[in-house]
């Protein structure tokens, strides 16, 4: 990609049953609405991306996902609607482990869409593709069975080029200097790592946690099954 440097493919991470994560299954990234029309092209017809799930409100992304949500599928999932608060904006630190308590019927929701699309890869992305997609795919790699550190892992790659991010977001207007201070923030690690121990400490394994928001008894093992090869 050239419009964006915070897209990845999260396949070929392990997971502790020994199996790993499939690659063209699962890609994150800040807003494609970055996207250069070879970076959307490549993303369709090389990656193979048939849906995208936004995890802005429609309030925040008036533009939708660029020509890529022109494309391909997209579904509009408001991570920060009315149930869900942002949290203490002033502690980055504790904003991913405060969403454990708030954002578990959105988690379940992205699951049921990420497993109905065997056509091909699901794109899911916020402005920056740190927070409101960190929770997201690092609850998802944990339901799949990935280790924490390996999902801490791939959450601090978005740390070295979050300025550069930054930077890109401003030049196209899409950054307001107002944002909650947990967008703002670096990558450290910190938040990641407390929602991954808070997970761990409240709750059995991921489907228990998966089972108190109203998922299917099925899910886990669904996602698993979509997500996981080898």
């Amino acid at each position: 990609m050239t419009g964006t440097v915070n897209t990845r493919d999260v396949g070929g991470i392990d997971a502790a049953d020994g199996r790993a994560v499939r690659t063209g299954r699962l890609i994150r990234t800040e807003t494609p609405e970055l996207f250069t029309a070879a970076d959307v092209d490549y993303a369709v017809e090389t990656v193979g991306v048939t849906l995208v799930v936004d995890l802005r409100g429609a309030a925040q992304s008036p533009d939708g996902s660029g020509a890529l949500g022109r494309r391909v599928r997209r579904e509009v999932l408001d991570f920060f609607g009315p149930d869900v608060p942002r949290g203490d904006a002033a502690a980055p630190e504790r904003m991913l482990a405060g969403q454990l308590d708030r954002a578990g019927g959105k988690l379940v929701t992205f699951l049921e869409l990420l497993v109905a699309n065997t056509a091909g890869a699901t794109l899911v992305h916020c402005l920056t593709g740190k927070d409101r997609t960190g929770f997201i795919v690092g609850m998802t790699l944990r339901v799949a069975g990935v280790a924490a550190e390996e999902v801490l892992a791939d959450y601090l790659l978005s740390g070295p080029v979050h300025h550069e991010m930054l930077d890109r977001l401003r030049a196209v207007g899409k950054w307001h200097e107002n944002a909650p201070s947990f967008a703002r923030e670096a990558v450290s690690g910190r938040g990641m790592q407390a929602m991954l121990e808070t997970l761990d400490a409240r709750w059995h394994s991921p489907d228990d946690y998966l089972a108190e928001h109203g998922a299917d008894p099925t899910l886990g093992d669904r996602v698993r099954g979509h997500l996981l090869a080898g």
